[in-house]
């Protein structure tokens, strides 16, 4: 089965993914394990890992890279930046702090097997995601019928090729026998 965004091939993913509709971040972290077939492979030998995958996709390529805008009441250094207060405008920059080398050891190296619990991926505190427990979940289900459903999952074009981050990617996929 070839799968790429043509109309039949959108519906084909809906079906492999077993979900009422695809979401562009679960088709990013697809398309980077396509990307990565040892990871993909030692995923597919041992499904107890896909927990600690999913974080880490999510902390490697999560869908928010800035988070909404704040306003600052008080004047506050943060490293050796002052940002003055009365109202200035603030972005978090989630993707930066998730790529953090002193928080996550080879932060630009893509590995299920890390550590990832405290990623920023679905916010923080307050601001915490409360549809994140829903995304974990409909990413574990996508994430085990593709492996099941799809024994050689490729990308159909080089990931040099053109394809952007923010752009569903291209796939290959034959299913699974049996």
């Amino acid at each position: 089965m070839r799968l790429n965004h043509g109309g039949s091939g959108r519906s084909a993913l809906i079906l492999a993914m077993a979900m009422g509709r695809p979401d562009a971040a679960e088709a990013q972290h697809h398309a980077r394990l396509a990307r990565d077939p040892d990871q993909l492979a030692a995923l597919r030998a041992d499904p107890a890992r896909l927990p600690a995958a999913i974080e880490e996709m999510v902390r490697y390529d999560g869908a928010i890279e800035l988070a909404i805008s704040r306003f600052t009441t008080d004047e506050i250094t943060v490293g050796d930046v002052t940002i003055p207060g009365g109202g200035e405008v603030v972005l978090l920059a989630i993707a930066a702090a998730d790529r953090d080398p002193a928080r996550f050891p080879a932060p630009d190296r893509f590995d299920t097997t890390r550590a990832t619990s405290a990623h920023l991926g679905f916010g923080h505190g307050i601001h915490y995601c409360l549809g994140a427990p829903l995304a974990r979940m409909e990413a574990a289900v996508a994430l085990r019928t593709l492996l099941d459903r799809c024994a050689d999952l490729t990308l159909a074009v080089h990931p040099g090729d053109g394809l952007s981050r923010r752009r569903t990617p291209h796939w290959t996929c034959s299913p699974s026998p049996g």
